[in-house]
């Protein structure tokens, strides 16, 4: 290490502020980086999923975790939900009409359960 660096790394370290907000800057960012997070909204397969299941990544990553489940049940994959559109997703489930509403129901009804 040269001196010009050796004079940087003690500025730094004197600024232990900015050093912080730096540091959570940084980890605000670390979700979207690694791609967030999605949740399954379906109802509760026993032996297979739970209902409210997160899983790290993008919904393609997810849905590479849960590839078993997803080739007996293919709903499955329809109710993982991405972080950015739970909201607005568990919304639509709760209105009768919607297609994820009808998708929780096909799923109820092929994993025998009743509404």
């Amino acid at each position: 290490m040269n001196e010009n660096e050796k004079k940087e790394e003690l500025q730094t370290e004197q600024k232990p502020s900015a050093g912080r907000k730096a540091a959570r800057k940084t980890a605000a960012k670390k979700p979207e980086a690694q791609g967030g997070y999605c949740v399954y909204l379906g109802p509760n397969i026993r032996g297979v999923i739970q209902r409210g299941k997160v899983l790290r990544g993008t919904k393609e990553q997810a849905a590479q975790q849960l590839a078993r489940a997803i080739q007996e049940y293919p709903q499955i994959e329809i109710l993982l939900v991405p972080a950015d559109r739970l909201i607005e997703s568990r919304r639509k489930l709760q209105r009768g009409g919607s297609l994820l509403s009808r998708i929780y129901g096909e799923l109820c009804a092929a994993a025998g359960k009743g509404k």
